[in-house]
Order: C-alpha cells, then structure tokens, then sequence
C-alpha cells in the first residue's frame, strides 16, 4: 500500500470525526453557552472521561502505524524477492535461507523457516512454512483487532460515565430535602451524557477504519501467500517428497 492510500485512510477517520465531531460541539456549546462550555464539562466529567479522551489519541496512532507498516512493500520487499526468486530458480537455497536470515520481514520470516527444512524434503518445507505463516498472520491480525478493541472500550466507558453520572443526578435530589431544581439535574445529567457522546464519537470512525484496514490486511496476506506459493511450486520439482 502507498502512502497514498496511508493519507487516504487517514482522511477518512478525519473526515467521519468532522462529521461527527463538529455539528455536535457546535450545537452542544450553543445548547450550554449560558453555563459551561463543553469542554469544561469534559473536563469535570471524571476519568473514564479523560480515558476515552487517551483512547482517542491512541487509536490514532495505531491507525498511523498499521498504515505504515503494514503493507506489501514493508512484508514482502521488492529486491528481496527477486534475489531470493533468482536463488530458487538456481537451486542455491543456502544462499536464499541466508537472505531470510539477514533481511528480517513477514516474508523472509515465513520462507526462511521452510528453506531451513529443506534437507528433510518437501514436505517439512511446507509444513515449516505454513506454521510460520499462521504465527505471523495472527500477529499482523492482533494489531488491526486493537482498533476494534479500543472502539468498544470507548462506547462502554460511555455508558459506564454516564451511568456513573445519573447516580450523581439521584445523590443530589437525595441530598435536597426541599427537591433539587431543574438547573441541578440538568447539569448532573448533561455532565453523565457528555461521557456516552465523546465515547461514540471516537467509537464510530475507529470503527469504520478498523473494517477498511482488516480487510487490506486480509487482502495483503493472500498477495503474501500466493507468492509463496508460487516459490514453493518451483521448489517441488527440485526436492523430494
């Protein structure tokens, strides 16, 4: 993936954020402009306020970082390729399993443990390679899953801070022999909703990112196989069963 396609994932999260994220604070400060501003609402809504706030810069960095390193040119190099390609065809694997060993990514990491099997035929060579695989996949797999992971923090923490919040509401009518005003509930409760509408607003787009960037992922990985297959097709006529 080019970074084109880095900046164009990036500017997809930007955009569905703007989206989400600026009508509502628009409206939410001219709702409470008489009061407090939404951000100092945020600020007094507690901890798992500011945990969604740290979820949120956190996603985004993970997003940079995937786009970044996960893709084909960082997991199966160019030039790398079309040495180890060449060796094969010539039938020189030591020199090839050398290669894997010096140039460390996904596609050396997985073919290097089948050039080292070759001694005991074919067979072990697949094997090799087909174990190395899955633990290389699921590895690339468990990054992209954090995102979905950190999406459903962020819309249980909302809930959670607005839970948390009405009990607030409830201790403050409790607190009021004569009955608390309207103002007193609608701070309290405006207060718990804020933590529910942050917790969506990150939890949407990373969301959405997440599905676009697993299914790239997926669809890298089957490029990565399919090249590997197609070395290990030449190798089968050279090695023995």
């Amino acid at each position: 993936m080019s970074m084109r396609n880095v900046y164009r994932y990036l500017a997809v999260l930007s955009s569905v954020f703007a989206v989400l994220w600026v009508p509502a604070v628009a409206h939410a400060e001219e709702a409470l402009q008489s009061e407090k501003s939404l951000i100092t609402i945020i600020i007094e809504s507690g901890w798992s306020e500011w945990i969604i706030v740290l979820l949120s810069v956190v996603a985004l960095a993970l997003v940079i970082q995937i786009l970044v390193t996960i893709r084909r040119e960082k997991l199966v190099p160019p030039d790398v390729l079309a040495e180890i390609e060449t060796l094969i065809d010539e039938g020189s694997y030591e020199e090839a399993l050398s290669i894997c060993e010096s140039e460390d990514c996904f596609f050396t990491r997985v073919f290097g443990a089948g050039l080292a099997k070759v001694e005991k035929g074919y067979g072990s060579v697949t094997d090799a390679i087909a174990i190395m695989g899955e633990e290389q996949s699921v590895l690339l797999t468990q990054q992209v899953g954090y995102l979905s992971l950190i999406a459903s923090s962020a819309t249980m923490l909302g809930l959670f801070g607005t839970v948390y919040g009405m009990i607030g509401a409830f201790n403050v009518i409790a607190s009021k022999p004569g009955g608390a005003t309207a103002k007193d509930l609608a701070v309290q409760i405006s207060m718990a909703l804020v933590t529910t509408f942050t917790g969506l607003v990150i939890a949407i787009p990373v969301t959405a990112v997440f599905v676009m960037v697993r299914n790239r992922v997926t669809r890298v990985l089957m490029e990565v196989n399919a090249i590997i297959g197609e070395l290990l097709e030449k190798m089968k006529g050279q090695l023995s069963e």
